[in-house]
This record gives C-alpha cells, structure tokens and sequence, in this order.
C-alpha cells in the first residue's frame, strides 16, 4: 500500500498496525533528524581512478552483508548511509587492485574523525569494500596494548565475517569468500610464526587479516613471515587505527648516500615503529594506507626504508553525526569566525573541588609518590552514586545491557591497585544500605534523582522525565547484579569482554591504557582529573565522547574547573582546524600544500615536541599558533 501527501500521524493510521505505530514513528521521526553533510577534504595532484565510475560497492559480497547487519542492529538509514557514503568516498581515491588494474602503486592518505565518533565502524566499511574489489592481505595495527588489539580483531571478526556472531554478517560459506586469519580473538593472539604456511597467504582465491599491536618484536616477527611467504604482488590494506600513537617518525631518515650528513648514526635513524611500517609497505607493488598522520615530513625518504606516511593522496575529514556528542556539545566553545555567540554545553558536568584532589593524587617528588596512598573523597562518592542512578534509570528506558563507570585520576599503575578495594568497599557499602536501610537511603537518592537528574532530563529531553519509583525495583537489579570494580592497565590481569557478558556492569579504574582506542560500552559516569600536557593526549583521554542520544541526559562526568576550561578551549582549536581544511580545499589545494595553523595554549603543546617536525609558533595578529610548515606557507599571509 503507497501513501503519499499526507500527514505522519495521518499516515500511520493508513498504512501500520496500531502496535507498530510508536516504532515507526520513533524510526521516522529519527532520519528526518539527520541532514546529509558532505566529506571535506584535500585531494592529491592525481585524480580519482575512473575504474570506480563503473564499480558498484553495493554488490560486495562483504560490505551488502555488513550494511544489512547495520540496519538489523538499529542503526537509522541515515547513519548507514553516511558510512556508505563516506566509505565510498575513500574507495575511490584507493588504487584499482584487480586484474587489468596499474601493476604498482602506493596510495597514503588521513581520514580524520571525531574521538568516539564512530571511526573504527567507517574503518571497517573501507575494509569490507576493499576486500570486495580484491585487496588481498589486509593490516590493521591497533596501538600498544593486547587489550586494545583483542577489542579491535573481535569487533573486525564479528563485522567482516571472520567467525559467526549474533551481531556479525556470519562466516561465508562460499569458498571464495572465506578468510585466512593471522591473527586470533585471544588476549594473546597476535601474530606469532609456527602456526601456519606462509605459502597460505597468497592464495589468490582468499584474503588474509592480521590485527597486529605497534610492538617492535612482533612486528619484526611479520616481516619475516611475509618475506618468506613471497607478498609482493599481493594487494595490501594497511590501517594504522592509531596513527598519533608510535607511528610518527621521531628519528630522522637516512640520505643515499652516507658521508652527507655529519653526526651519529643514531641521529639519522628513523623511530624504530615508524620504520617498520615502512618496511612493511616497501614489500609490496601494490600497497594502500588510508589512516596516516599530517604531522609527517611530506618530503621524507630513507635510503633503507623508502618513503615517508605522510598523506600526500588525500586528507579527508568525516563530517559529525547528527546526535554526536563531543567536546563542542558537551563543554561548548568560544565563538569564531562570523559565529555571532558562544555555543553552551550540556548541563551533566559536574565540578571536583581542589580540595578533593588530595585524597586521589600523590604530591610531588618520587619519594612521597611512592607512599602516597589514595582515599575516597566526597566528589567520587558522588559520581559511584550517580552510577547507581544512571544505570537504573538507563535500563528503564532501554532494557538490559552492558553500563560502564570510568576512574582515571594518574597514569601510575600502582595506584590504581590501591584505588580499587576502596571502590569497593564503597559499592558494597551503597548495597547495605539500599537492602537494610532503605528508608533513610531512599530518601537520599530520591532527593538526588529530583534535583539532579530530573533537571537535566528536562533541559535535554523533558519526555524522558519518570518519578522515582518508576527506577526503584531497577536499583534491586543493579545491586543483585553485583557489578564488579576493575583495574584496566599494562600490570593488571583484568580486561573488558563485553561479547563474553553483553550485561556487564563495572567500574574501571585506568590510565593510558584507558586514553587510547579503548571502548567503553554505555559509558554514563567519568570521573576524571589526571592532567595532560598535550591536546592530543587531553582529547584522546575523552572516552566519554560519542553516540548517547538515549540516554546523554543520564550521564555524568566528574572533573575539574581547570580541565573543564581546557576541553572547553580544545573544542575551538579542533573547529578551527576542519574550517581550515574546508578552505584548502576550496582553493583547490593539495594534501602536499596543507600547512595548517593551530591555535596555542599557555599551559599545553599541540603534541609532544618529538612529534611536531616541521612546526613553528608564530603570532598572527594578537593571538600565537602552531604553524605546521608545506610547500606553500605563505598562504596565511594573502
């Protein structure tokens, strides 16, 4: 039956059932919230092959699987769409790798994204249809950490049909399709030798993945496999999913000739990571790697290791999401531009007075660092109470799943041991007194839930608003659960299988680890306030950013004024630099010429000073910049 020109409210009475209306309606109202947003982006001196002009990813046998998948999961049309979308954009800059295509190539190029904003899931579209045109071996390395590499290989096992999962496309049973792993779904399994012939890989009817960490020893262990198993001719797809992260050249690189530059060796040596990746792409004729980095010397070259990553194909930036909540949304920023007003933020941060700071983070000097012990303070009481309440609240209104808390005060590991009976402790006191003395501690938290929660749900989404006695009995099923504290760093044996236990409910107390890549699921309260030095360590640090449309007005994070202040200032600088490649590429600019200026701050650096090349401060009229020197640096002084 077709109804057209007619009202919504109208038209469901026509058309669906009375029990489907409210989803429906929910579905619709849904995609008429996101407008399409174009790709910005720079493109290379080499146009886009016309071999995409008659190519039609939508009948990959790979990629028509995960799309549907997507769908099946929940996921709007219109979100589904921006992944095609997007990926297809970066297939078509990729070089043609099938029969009758160039017989050498090498494409480098940055796709940039928000943190938490759905990069890995576009990175995985691009793999799907990749492989679906025939890329043959595909490498993805995924930061320092076996923790972070299990998450990365099940997420691309599930979704590219690697093993069969409620969630995934399904291992294929055609022959042709099915994969040959070099890697496994094991807290240990990256690649080791012994396990399988290297003569495997190349055969043309199959395609091969590994998910390997940034670690020199294993990555040596691969080169060594795939000189044996003869790869040259095989198409390669290298995915550096953490190109910030030990991929940067922090060494120098080495000229033809030897006597040209003075000084030691070691001087000249390119950064041990940055050099192996390189090893790994000289290997092959034909070879991609779409996710580099733009703080990269674009004229490197190593007489031992070949050229440099930097992205001189394309730089694109992904638009962000409608629903999207990131360091804008969620702490507001400072008007630039012709914005004629600030952009507010939204009203679930909460303040950690100075005065707590003593309790979680040791004085200075190694010595008193080293007895320090930490204690619960009033503010992380709070924000474990709020966890309570927001996970109660969160399974009212979406059902059972998994809810997540993040501790991150320091990066030193022993403390996080020391931080974790406390934690504890503190939960199993909330269970005594919400089992034995639920009268008085009723009280508390219903005041809590009227005065907090419910004024934020009604600044956000007034609808979502319920009494308290409508989240009660969900508070019995948070403390019959029993969630359990965890300790997530490079000591600890704990780790995050959220396939294992789709409900799992815990407290994470972490620090780097925790800052790189790392997915949280349902992540509602964060209590944060190690300080960074960095942007992209500050930024990286952000888990609490993503897509939390159901339930943004549940969440809390916990943190300082000063940190406030700070994410608040990152959120103008990263504004700025995607309206500064927006107006390379409307000057038709390339990747080559992208010498983008970067807003400073009196108490961070942009990245580590080991990482910035070519970048210089300079002051353009009353305010100073990072200026990341190209080939036409000039361009900011028309």
């Amino acid at each position: 039956m077709q109804v057209r020109n007619l009202a919504l409210e109208d038209a469901l009475d026509a058309a669906v059932e009375p029990e489907l209306r409210d989803a429906v309606r929910q579905r619709w109202e849904a995609e008429q919230d996101q407008p399409i947003q174009r790709i910005r982006g720079l493109v290379g001196p080499s146009a886009p092959s016309n071999w995409f002009l008659d190519y039609r990813t939508e009948e990959g046998y790979i990629w028509s699987r995960l799309r549907l998948q997507l769908i099946k999961l929940d996921r709007s049309e219109a979100d589904v769409d921006s992944v095609d979308r997007a990926s297809d954009r970066v297939l078509r800059h990729l070089e043609d790798p099938r029969e009758g295509g160039p017989t050498e190539f090498a494409v480098h190029g940055l796709v940039l994204g928000y943190i938490q904003a759905g990069k890995t899931e576009n990175m995985t579209a691009l793999i799907a249809k990749a492989v679906d045109l025939g890329y043959k071996l595909i490498i993805v390395l995924s930061g320092l950490d076996n923790s972070l590499r299990l998450q990365t290989q099940q997420r691309l096992d599930r979704d590219l049909g690697l093993r069969d999962h409620p969630a995934g496309i399904g291992v294929p049973t055609e022959s042709a399709e099915q994969w040959f792993p070099l890697t496994s779904a094991d807290l240990h399994g990256d690649f080791r030798l012994g396990s399988f012939e290297p003569s495997a890989v190349v055969h043309k009817s199959g395609r091969a993945l590994a998910v390997s960490k940034k670690n020199a020893h294993v990555l040596r262990r691969l080169i060594g496999f795939l000189e044996t198993a003869r790869v040259q001719d095989l198409p390669l797809l290298l995915v550096d999913d953490e190109a910030d992260h030990a991929s940067i050249n922090t060494g120098g690189d080495r000229p033809d000739e030897e006597d040209e530059i003075d000084g030691p060796q070691d001087d000249r040596d390119p950064s041990t990571i940055n050099a192996l990746i390189r090893t790994i792409l000289a290997m092959f004729r034909r070879k991609a790697t779409p996710f580099a980095n733009v703080l990269i010397d674009p004229s490197a070259y190593d007489r031992e290791v070949a050229g440099g990553l930097y992205p001189r194909d394309f730089i694109f930036s992904l638009p962000k999401r409608p629903h999207y909540i990131g360091a804008e949304r969620l702490f507001g920023r400072e008007a630039f531009g012709d914005e004629a007003a600030p952009k507010t933020g939204l009203d679930v941060v909460r303040t950690i007075p100075d005065s707590d700071l003593a309790s979680l983070l040791p004085p200075p000097g190694r010595e008193a660092a080293q007895s320090f012990r930490p204690a619960l303070c009033s503010s992380l009481e709070s924000a474990i109470t709020d966890f309570v309440l927001a996970t109660a609240a969160k399974e009212h209104r979406l059902g059972p799943g998994p809810a997540t808390m993040l501790i991150h005060t320091t990066q030193r590991t022993g403390l996080h041991n020391t931080l974790r009976p406390l934690v504890d402790e503190y939960l199993a006191l909330l269970r005594r007194q919400w089992k034995y003395e639920r009268r008085t501690f009723r009280a508390t938290l219903e005041t809590l839930w009227t005065s907090d929660f419910q004024t934020t749900t009604l600044g956000i989404d007034a609808d979502r608003r319920v009494p308290f006695g409508d989240i009660e009995d969900y508070i019995d099923r948070f403390f019959n659960y029993q969630p359990d504290v965890r300790v997530l760093n490079m000591t600890s044996g704990d780790r995050l299988d959220y396939d294992a236990d789709p409900h799992l409910r815990t407290i994470v107390i972490g620090g780097n680890l925790l800052s790189r890549g790392l997915t949280l699921e349902h992540l509602l309260v964060s209590y944060y306030i190690r300080r960074a030095s960095n942007y992209d360590t500050l930024m990286q640090m952000g888990r609490w950013f993503g897509y939390r449309k159901e339930y943004v007005d549940l969440t809390r994070l916990w943190t300082t004024n000063e940190l406030h202040g700070r994410f608040r200032y990152l959120s103008l600088v990263e504004e700025e630099f995607r309206d500064q490649l927006e107006l390379y590429g409307r000057n038709n600019m390339t990747p080559a010429d992208f010498g983008p200026r970067i807003r400073t701050h009196p108490g961070m650096a942009v990245t580590a000073a080991r990482k910035m090349g070519s970048g210089r401060t300079v002051r353009l009229m009353s305010r100073s910049y990072v200026r990341i020197w190209r080939r036409r640096a000039s361009f900011w002084a028309r």
